[in-house]
């Protein structure tokens, strides 16, 4: 479970102090507000076992909460990672099957300064091949992720450990 923490979002001229939020919190946020908490974030540690997640697709509109619930029902459940064997499986329901191989490794990320936990299908998945993610630890085992395809950012989602 998450533990609460206090963080300081900036956006534009305003500041405001929040509680961490849970990962379903991030169903009711901007886009601008989801930024300022992934770039509050740091690298942390690589996680390792099983995750639950949440994507997050059109947020800030009516329509996130009904992508969010498609997805998890019908596309995507969360991921497992093998932390000492570097790779990562996606969690497809609605059986729980394990599939969609990628590698993970730190870097420099793309949307922001400073290092994120990468996960690359590029030379593991044919399918998802173009398919690159990013993620930051914005609490203990709660993880903020940027999804490209290319280089262009198309959504968002939450890992939960």
């Amino acid at each position: 479970k998450i533990n609460n923490q206090i963080l300081n979002l900036k956006q534009g001229d305003r500041q405001m102090t929040v509680t961490t939020p849970k990962p379903s919190d991030l169903l009711n946020m901007s886009q601008a507000e989801i930024d300022e908490l992934y770039k509050q974030g740091s690298v942390g540690e690589i996680p390792d076992g099983e995750s639950k997640g949440i994507a997050i697709i059109g947020a800030g509109t009516f329509l996130v909460k009904i992508f969010a619930l498609l997805s998890k029902l019908f596309f995507w459940q969360g991921k497992f990672f093998y932390r000492e064997e570097k790779y990562f499986l996606n969690i497809i329901p609605p059986f729980g099957f394990k599939a969609f191989k990628g590698e993970i490794y730190t870097e420099n990320g793309w949307f922001c300064e400073g290092e994120a936990i990468i996960l690359d299908y590029s030379k593991t998945s044919f399918i998802f091949q173009k398919v690159r993610e990013e993620m930051r630890q914005i609490a203990p085992g709660f993880y903020l992720a940027q999804v490209y395809y290319g280089r262009k950012r198309i959504s968002n989602f939450t890992l939960e450990f």
